[in-house]
C-alpha cells in the first residue's frame, strides 16, 4: 500500500535507488499488468511503483502486507499468469483457483447500482497520479507511464503538473476518443451498463486479447466481473471528451514517446497513431508481435524500449540542468537545480559546440576524488580549453598566469609560502584586528539602523572584508576600502559567462587594481614577491588576484551567514547564547551556501567518474555547492542546522593542492563578527528580498540583503 495525500492506492513496488518510475494501468487493467517488466526496470537502475486507481475494483488482496510485490508471482517467465492463482468467482483473488474456458459470463453484478460518473474522471485521477508521484518520488519528478486509460490519465497530470516529470509514455493510447465513431463507441455503454453490468464490454475487450491466450482472457473476463460500475461509466464518460491535446504536449519540455503494439490496430490505425506522436513532439515505438498490452505480451522488448526512452530522457534532462547552471543570470536559489542534476545524472558529460565538452559533478565523492587528482589541473595549465578570447585585456591575461590557476612551480611555492604565513596555526594572530573592527564597523552600522532598512553587505559585508585584507597586506584603512570596492567588478574574471559592460568593468577594476598593487611589498604582498624575484609583472597579478579571492569570499560568506541566521532564529539564539558556536555556524554556513559554487579543472588523462568515461582535454567542472548538500555527505541536507555532524570534509574551500590556505583565518574573522553582531543585536530582522550578483555562476554573492530593526519581516 502506498499512503497519498489523496488517499491510499494498492502497488507494487520494485527497486530501492535510481531515478523514480511511476506506471498507472488500463480501463480494465491494474497494477498487475506491469509485473512482467518491473524486474527489468529495476535491473537498469530505477525504482518503479505500479498502482490501481482508486475505486476501481472490489477491494481484494493482491499484494503482500507491505504493499511490494513479493515475487512469488503471478506471472511465469514468458509474461503471462502462471497456474497458482488468479481471481476467485466473487472477483476477489484468492490465491489458488483457475478460472473456467467459457467466454460467457455470470449475470451482472450490480445491475441497477446508481452511478455518479462526476466521481471517476480522468481529471480526477489524474489528481491521483500527482499524489502517487509526489508521495513515491520524494519530491522529485519521475517517469510516467500510462496503459491504455492510463495514457490519458498520465498526459492530463503531465500537462497539469509538467514540473513532475521526467517523461510521459503513452502505451496504447491514441490522439482522443472524441472522434464520432469512438464517441459513439464509448456512449452506447452508459445506460446498458447500468443494467446488464460491466460483462456488456466483453466484446471490446476481447477484440483486443490474443484469440489463443485462454488464460488471459479469462483473466480479463474476471477483472470485469469485479470492477465498479461507477468507475467504468464514469470513466466511459470522460474518455468520451477527450481531445488530442498534441498542441499542449508538443509545448511540454519533458521527453514524451507514444508505444503500442504491432497488432495494435483496433482503436487507432498505426498511420493515426505515428502522426499524433509527431504532433505531439514525442518519439513512437512499435512492439512486434504484440497487441493492446505489450508489456504483457512482449515484456522484454517493452521493458528495453522503455529503459532507452528513459535513459535518453535523464540524459537531455541533466543536460538542460547543465546549461542551466551556467546561466548569465543571478540565481537567487540554483540549489534545486543541483539537486535536480545529482539525481538525474551525478555524473554528466556536456558536448557543446563550439565549447568543448565538458563533464558535471555533484555528488560529494566524485567531487573529492577530483580536487585531489593531479591529473585534473587547473584551467591556467589548459588555456586552449577556454573559450576564444577570454584572455583579451591585460587584466584577465594576469589572471590567467596567476598562480590560483596554474600548477607545479607557477602555484606550489606561493601556494605553500601562504599557507605558512595564514595557516590554522597563525589565525589567532589576526583575531585582535578582526575585533577591532568588528567593533568600530558595527558601531557605524547601529548608527545606520537608527536611520531605517540598511544594506547589511554595503554596511557591513564589504567594509569588513576590505579592512580585514587590507591589514593582512599591510595597507591603510582608506586604500583597503577603495580596494574593496574595485574587487567586486573583478569578479566576473572567473564566470564562465558576462556582459560587454561587465568585461569592461573588469578590465577598468583590474588596471586600477594593479596600479593601486603596484610595488607594495608589505603583508601578504611581499610574501607573494618573495617567490617572484625579478618577475614584478608576474608577482603584481598574483597580489592582485590574491587580494580579490582573500577579500570576496569572507564578504559572500558574512552576507550568506546573515540571511540564514535572520531566516532561522532559533539557530541564530544557540550562537547568541553560546558564541563558542560561532566557528560551527560558519562551518555550517559554507556547507550550505558557499561562495564558491563550481571548481573547474581540466583532465589531462581519461578518468571515469560512476559510469561516465572523461576523454583526456575534457573540463572537469566540480559542483562543490551540490556536494556539500549531498545525502550521502550528511543527513538532512537542506536544513541549516549548526550543530549538524557531517560524513566527510566541506568542499567549500575546495581540496588538495589548491585548497584554499586562507581558510583558517575566513572562518575565524566570519565567526568573530557573526557572534557579536548576534550579541549586539537580537531584534534585528530582514528587511525585504535580497539581491544576487549576476551571474554569480562560480561566485556567489548577495549584494543587496535589507535589514532593519523593525518587527515587520518581508520574505527573503
Amino acid at each position: 500500500m502506498l499512503k497519498t495525500y489523496r488517499g491510499t492506492v494498492r502497488a507494487l513496488v520494485v527497486g530501492d535507488q535510481g531515478p523514480a518510475v511511476v506506471l498507472c494501468p488500463g480501463l480494465v487493467g491494474s497494477a498487475d499488468d506491469y509485473a512482467p517488466v518491473l524486474p527489468a526496470i529495476a535491473a537498469a537502475g530505477f525504482r518503479a511503483i505500479a498502482y490501481d486507481f482508486r475505486g476501481h475494483y472490489d477491494e481484494s488482496g493482491h499484494y503482500d502486507e507491505s504493499g511490494h510485490y513479493d515475487g512469488s508471482g503471478h506471472y511465469d517467465g514468458s509474461g503471462h499468469y502462471d497456474e497458482s492463482g488468479h481471481y476467485d468467482e466473487s472477483g476477489h483473488y484468492n490465491g489458488s483457483g483457475h478460472f473456467d474456458e467459457s467466454d460467457d459470463f455470470d449475470e451482472p453484478r450490480g445491475g441497477g447500482e446508481a452511478v455518479d460518473e462526476r466521481a471517476h474522471s480522468v481529471e480526477r485521477h489524474a489528481e491521483d497520479l500527482l499524489a502517487v508521484v509526489e508521495a513515491f518520488a520524494g519530491g522529485e519528478p519521475a517517469h510516467v507511464v500510462g496503459h491504455s486509460l492510463g495514457g490519458f490519465v498520465a498526459r492530463a497530470a503531465a500537462l497539469r503538473e509538467p514540473a513532475k516529470f521526467r517523461s510521459l509514455t503513452m502505451v496504447a493510447c491514441g490522439p482522443q476518443m472524441s472522434s464520432e465513431r469512438l464517441r459513439a463507441t464509448l456512449l452506447s455503454f452508459d445506460e446498458a451498463l447500468l443494467t446488464q453490468g460491466a460483462g456488456l464490454m466483453w466484446p471490446v475487450i476481447a477484440r483486443i486479447l490474443p484469440g489463443n491466450d485462454a488464460e488471459r482472457r479469462g483473466l480479463w473476463r474476471r477483472r470485469l466481473d469485479s470492477v465498479r460500475l461507477p468507475f467504468l461509466c464514469g470513466m466511459l464518460r470522460s474518455l468520451a471528451h477527450e481531445t488530442d491535446r498534441s498542441t499542449e504536449l508538443r509545448r511540454a519540455a519533458y521527453p514524451k514517446m507514444v508505444l503500442h503494439g504491432a497488432r495494435d490496430r483496433r482503436l487507432w490505425p498505426h498511420a493515426e497513431m505515428a502522426d499524433y506522436a509527431e504532433a505531439a513532439g514525442a518519439s513512437h515505438e512499435i512492439v512486434p508481435e504484440s497487441g493492446h498490452s505489450p508489456m504483457l505480451e512482449r515484456p522484454d522488448e517493452t521493458a528495453d524500449r522503455l529503459v532507452a526512452f528513459w535513459g535518453e530522457a535523464d540524459r537531455q534532462r541533466a543536460e538542460r540542468l547543465c546549461l542551466e547552471i551556467v546561466r548569465p543570470r543571478a540565481a537567487t536559489d540554483p540549489y534545486p537545480i543541483y539537486a535536480a542534476l545529482r539525481a538525474t545524472a551525478p555524473v554528466t558529460l556536456l558536448d557543446r559546440p563550439g565549447l568543448g565538452s565538458a563533464v558535471f559533478l555533484t555528488r560529494h565523492a566524485d567531487c573529492h576524488r577530483m580536487l585531489n587528482d593531479r591529473t585534473c589541473v587547473a584551467v591556467g595549465e589548459a588555456p586552449e580549453q577556454l573559450p576564444p578570447g577570454w584572455d583579451a585585456g591585460s587584466f584577465r591575461a594576469a589572471a590567467l598566469r596567476s598562480f590560483l590557476v596554474r600548477e607545479g612551480q607557477a602555484h606550489s611555492p606561493v601556494r605553500s609560502s601562504l599557507a605558512r604565513s595564514l595557516g590554522p596555526r597563525r589565525a589567532d594572530g589576526y583575531r585582535e584586528d578582526a575585533e577591532q573592527i568588528t567593533d568600530r564597523l558595527l558601531d557605524e552600522f547601529a548608527t545606520r539602523l537608527a536611520e531605517g532598512v540598511v544594506n547589511a553587505t554595503e554596511a557591513l559585508a564589504v567594509p569588513f572584508a576590505s579592512l580585514t585584507t587590507g591589514r593582512m597586506f599591510g595597507l591603510r584603512d582608506d586604500e583597503a576600502l577603495r580596494l574593496g570596492e574595485l574587487v567586486g567588478a573583478m569578479s566576473w574574471v572567473l564566470e564562465p559567462s558576462s556582459t560587454p559592460r561587465q568585461r569592461a568593468g573588469l578590465e577598468d577594476a583590474g588596471a586600477a587594481m594593479l596600479s593601486e598593487l603596484r610595488g607594495r611589498r608589505t603583508g601578504l604582498a611581499g610574501v607573494v614577491h618573495d617567490q617572484h624575484p625579478g618577475d614584478e609583472e608576474r608577482g603584481l597579478g598574483d597580489v592582485a588576484m590574491l587580494f580579490g579571492a582573500a577579500h570576496d569570499s569572507p564578504a559572500s560568506l558574512i552576507s550568506a551567514a546573515l540571511r540564514l541566521l535572520l531566516a532561522h532564529p532559533e539557530q541564530a539564539a544557540l550562537v547568541r547564547d553560546d558564541p563558542a558556536l560561532g566557528d560551527a555556524c560558519v562551518a555550517e554556513v559554507l556547507r550550505l551556501d558557499p561562495p564558491v559554487q563550481i571548481a573547474v579543472r581540466v583532465a589531462t588523462e581519461p578518468r571515469r567518474y560512476g559510469d561516465v568515461d572523461v576523454p583526456a582535454g575534457t573540463k572537469v567542472h566540480a559542483v562543490l555547492a551540490a556536494a556539500n548538500r549531498d545525502p550521502e555527505h550528511t543527513d538532512e541536507p537542506d536544513r541549516f542546522l549548526i550543530t549538524r555532524t557531517v560524513r566527510g570534509p566541506s568542499l567549500s574551500f575546495g581540496a588538495g593542492r589548491h585548497y584554499c590556505p586562507g581558510a583558517a583565518v575566513a572562518r575565524m574573522q566570519c565567526a568573530v563578527l557573526l557572534t557579536r553582531l548576534l550579541q549586539r543585536f537580537p531584534e534585528l530582522r530582514a528587511a525585504g528580498p535580497v539581491r544576487y550578483r549576476a551571474p554569480g555562476t562560480m561566485l556567489r554573492r548577495i549584494d543587496d540583503l535589507p535589514v532593519s530593526l523593525e518587527s515587520a519581516c518581508v520574505s527573503c
